[in-house]
């Protein structure tokens, strides 16, 4: 009987072992497909693609941009975007750090970012900020369901 026991407790062992590997190749695909969105989402705000940035954002999203003083949904967003476009581009960005988490169909992107913006009137302004993005996989693709982004301030405790 012992001789069943460990012979089941090796075969169970080697069945977790076995399997870790593939799930840490899915979850290293599934943050790569991730991260892949939120550079499409920086194309779009530099190509001023307003219709291919709005759909990046699930119809039930939530969530908090630097420049607005509360939560605002999809339609925020889009209002938001729509008169910044009007009002200038963004002309580049660029990562300075990164991170992805995905588990199941929920990835999480944190980053900061500077990014460059150029007014019509010709000024070029500058914008540092930490961002959060959850994305919500929705049949084939990745959309943002819940954000929030912050100016970068000294890292001292806020509390």
């Amino acid at each position: 009987m012992n001789r069943i026991k460990c012979f089941a407790a090796g075969a169970l062992l080697a069945l977790v072992f076995s399997a870790a590997p593939a799930m840490c190749a899915t979850d290293a695909a599934a943050e790569k497909a991730v991260w892949a969105m939120e550079e499409t989402y920086w194309k779009t705000l530099e190509s001023s693609d307003l219709q291919g940035y709005v759909n990046l954002w699930h119809k039930d999203f939530l969530g908090w941009p630097r420049d607005r003083d509360l939560p605002v949904g999809k339609d925020g967003i889009e209002e938001g975007t729509r008169k910044k476009m009007a009002a200038g581009k963004v002309a580049r960005h660029q990562i300075l750090n990164r991170s992805v988490r995905v588990v199941g169909g929920v990835g999480i992107t944190q980053y900061a970012v500077k990014a460059f913006r150029v007014e019509n009137g010709g000024d070029t302004l500058r914008f540092t900020s930490r961002v959060t993005h959850t994305w919500l996989k929705t049949g084939k693709t990745w959309q943002i369901i819940g954000g929030m982004s912050a100016p970068i301030e000294s890292s001292q405790h806020t509390f």
